[in-house]
């Protein structure tokens, strides 16, 4: 029995699989605001909530915001 191993019909382009987006200095601070306002509303949301079911998909959505925030970041500081 002979065992066909996955080969990829291309190979990947890094141009096509990273992003490096940087804004203005202004764009990039309205950005920082509304990560932050999202953020905020997220967490008092999650504070206020009384089913568990819908707080922890009010938690991974926050952790969420926190990840492409802090990518934001690392891009536009």
């Amino acid at each position: 029995m002979k065992i066909q191993k996955y080969k990829p019909k291309e190979k990947p382009n890094p141009e096509k699989t990273f992003i490096d987006v940087k804004y203005q200095p202004e764009e990039a601070r309205i950005f920082k605001e509304s990560f932050e306002n999202i953020i905020n509303s997220l967490e008092e949301q999650y504070e206020r909530e009384e089913n568990p079911a819908d707080a922890k998909e009010i938690m991974e959505k926050i952790n969420q915001a926190k990840r492409e925030y802090e990518i934001f970041l690392h891009h536009n500081l």
